[in-house]
């Protein structure tokens, strides 16, 4: 058995946080232990196989061995031969290497059983996710607000005449019915046509009113 060489030793500080074993659930306290190794000829494979002997766990667990980086003063893995070889590096000015080892649970890999019904397969395959509507078919299906897809339009007297040539209101019949009374009365006077016709021109501007009205609740 070939002697350590006392240049290259390093003590290693190994803190393990409490943890629970698994599948036995056994739980262990936080302890710290110490070994010696050879920084020029301890690689990462041989380190990590001490490091399984020496912290129990279960084989859903790993060990999450980390060390303080000096340059950016945060906790990096080791998880290969360069990142071992930097942290002895960086403390091998006091030839002590604190390592944080910490066990934690692998998550669990859903068993995926392959399909039987062809079927059933080929729709898996087909089904493409939904994508999200687009801001020009969200403005289709949203309505529009009161007014502001209107046309703005020049609405006259006679536009109106036109647009409500076809509509007949109680006005037009009392004012058709008036009249008719009054061709057939022989008693008729001349004073009582002016006063007629005052009352005919004055339902015919009401009507146009009412019209316009009407048409601006309309739009």
């Amino acid at each position: 058995m070939r002697r350590m060489d006392r240049s290259s030793a390093c003590r290693v500080v190994i803190q393990v946080p409490a943890y629970v074993e698994q599948p036995v659930e056994e739980y262990h306290v936080t302890s710290k232990n110490n070994i010696i190794v050879d920084k020029d000829t301890t690689n990462w494979i041989d380190f990590s196989a001490k490091l399984d002997a020496m912290v129990k766990h279960g084989e859903q667990q790993e060990l999450y061995v980390s060390f303080l980086d000096k340059t950016y003063n945060e906790y990096v893995r080791i998880a290969s031969d360069a990142a071992l070889l930097e942290a002895f590096s960086q403390y091998w000015d006091i030839r002590r290497l604190p390592l944080q080892v910490i066990v934690h649970d692998l998550e669990p890999l859903e068993e995926v059983l392959p399909s039987t019904n062809l079927e059933t397969t080929l729709v898996v395959v087909c089904v493409e996710p939904s994508s999200a509507p687009t801001h020009k078919e969200l403005d289709l299906n949203k309505p529009a607000s009161w007014g502001e897809e209107d046309e703005i339009e020049y609405v006259g007297m006679d536009d109106e005449k036109e647009k409500y040539k076809d509509f007949k209101l109680d006005d037009d019949v009392k004012e058709v019915h008036v009249a008719t009374e009054a061709s057939k009365d022989p008693l008729h006077l001349p004073s009582q046509g002016k006063k007629l016709k005052k009352c005919l021109l004055h339902l015919k501007h009401l009507k146009l009113s009412l019209l316009h009205l009407m048409l601006l609740k309309h739009l």
